[in-house]
């Protein structure tokens, strides 16, 4: 079976075996969700492989068209409860929103201009890279890795090679040994 790394590392599988994960805790994602409303953004929650929402509006349906399928729709995404993976705040005010929450145990970057990502603290593209690497028994120097975004810094620099995509934003750029195409290419 493959290794699969997703929401911005805070789950790792092997197949249907969870090799890792870091989920955000109860209060901290009832936390996160106060600021994303405070925020005027679009906030959604991933859990495992389910993604949960309070309203769709078009920021939401948007993110459908890109990821393939939609969201479940809860009441209230601050009184679940119980654990998250990745909180996915989107909006134009996403770059104060990750200032105002860095810090406070949780992982926050952009993935796009108006997409700010966050998860557990610890969690990162990089140390499920390095998971997956030392399970496979393979070098660091053997690691190539391709990213655009800013949550993909951290991974890029501890590959042995680093690529950023033509379309990645500048930061990414001056990280990288090699530019490509872009994603459409």
């Amino acid at each position: 079976a493959a290794e699969m790394i997703a929401l911005n590392g805070a789950l790792v599988t092997r197949g249907r075996e969870t090799l890792a994960e870091r989920p955000i805790g109860p209060s901290t994602v009832a936390d996160l969700v106060g600021h994303v409303r405070r925020s005027g953004l679009a906030a959604s929650l991933y859990a495992r492989w389910e993604w949960l929402i309070e309203e769709e509006g078009p920021e939401i349906r948007a993110e459908a068209a890109i990821v393939g399928f939609g969201p479940r729709r809860v009441d209230d995404l601050a009184a679940l409860g119980s654990p998250a993976h990745k909180l996915l705040a989107i909006g134009a005010w996403a770059p104060a929103f990750r200032d105002r929450v860095r810090g406070g145990g949780v992982e926050v970057s952009l993935s796009k201009p108006g997409y700010c990502e966050a998860v557990s603290g610890g969690a990162s593209k990089a140390e499920a890279v390095a998971l997956v690497r030392r399970a496979l028994g393979v070098p660091a120097e053997d690691v190539i890795a391709f990213g655009d975004a800013e949550n993909d810094v951290p991974m890029l620099e501890a590959a042995g090679v680093a690529v950023a995509m033509g379309n990645a934003v500048e930061a990414v750029k001056r990280a990288v040994d090699l530019v490509t195409g872009s994603n459409d290419e």
